[in-house]
């Protein structure tokens, strides 16, 4: 097959920084039979071959570790161009219409890729409510100390956050040994890299929310739609929203439980002394209502 074989009308990529209900959201994509759709780092068919009933089961039973673990089973595929990518897709399901993939990157991994003008795939970006995302993250980095390489990464993460942070080490509560805090702190990082994206791509994706498809057939249904371009049954997606989350990135629905006034003092000092005013601003762009901080800094990259 060659580059020129790949019809770059039927493709799409839902870009996200995770801990949005992704896998969840292509399990939905791939009520479409006609929709090829990859997940994150997962074996390439992961989402075609896969049982969404029993990763519910698992979810429900407290495994968090699964997206950790075999949810890393491809970390080549972040190298591939996009032809290579969409390419090994169409081999593997040659006869589907549309084929995509769901948190396989981030907004700036994507837009990096040489060859993105060229194959031009429609952009999506799932998001959720920023203060609920950060409490999520943190948990799952707390979570991710369990998997030994994991540890390793988020170790490395945190030593750059405290290069590129330094005023941070001026907090009276800073303590670098805690885990908590260096799972909080990458977090509120992961968090600012998200804004750094919306400023930069924001024009060339369009949001689509986790909050809204997980309670809203229609919603959903509108949004696989406007994805795929291809007609979904929205008594099939109702059906699988009724049925629940596939893990616990979806246990606090509402945003109220992990607000910015919950969060301790500490927590919110270092929220307002890693993202600035001016990135800050950029998260209103994602359509929630967000509460009038003050910042350290007015601007910091």
């Amino acid at each position: 097959m060659t580059t020129t074989d790949i019809d770059t009308q039927a493709l799409f990529s839902v870009v996200s920084y995770g801990y949005s209900a992704s896998r969840w959201v292509a399990f939905a994509l791939a009520y479409q039979p006609e929709v090829f759709v990859a997940h994150g780092t997962y074996a390439l068919d992961s989402i075609m071959a896969g049982d969404a009933e029993a990763e519910r089961h698992q979810g429900k039973a407290g495994d968090r570790l699964d997206s950790l673990t075999r949810g890393r089973t491809d970390l080549q595929l972040k190298n591939y161009t996009l032809t290579e990518l969409y390419r090994l897709y169409q081999q593997d399901y040659p006869s589907k219409k549309v084929y995509g993939n769901v948190h396989t990157f981030v907004p700036r991994e994507l837009f990096y890729k040489p060859d993105f003008d060229r194959l031009a795939p429609k952009v999506f970006h799932l998001v959720r409510e920023p203060f609920a995302f950060v409490t999520s993250h943190t948990s799952g980095a707390i979570q991710a100390e369990a998997v030994p390489e994991l540890k390793a990464h988020y170790q490395g993460f945190f030593d750059l956050f405290c290069e590129r942070f330094p005023h941070i080490r001026e907090c009276n509560w800073f303590d670098p040994t805690s885990l908590e805090q260096k799972a909080f702190l990458v977090s509120c990082y992961t968090l600012f890299n998200l804004a750094q994206d919306i400023r930069r791509y924001g024009k060339q994706m369009t949001t689509i929310r986790m909050e809204e498809l997980t309670s809203n057939p229609r919603a959903l249904a509108d949004t696989c739609e406007r994805i795929t371009g291809l007609n979904y049954d929205q008594t099939a997606l109702e059906t699988f929203i009724r049925a629940g989350a596939l893990n616990l990135h979806r246990k606090h629905q509402n945003s109220n439980d992990c607000a910015y006034h919950t969060w301790e003092t500490w927590q919110q000092e270092a929220f307002r002394w890693v993202l600035s005013a001016e990135l800050y601003s950029y998260l209103n762009e994602l359509g929630y209502p967000i509460p009038a901080l003050n910042f350290r800094y007015e601007q910091f990259d």
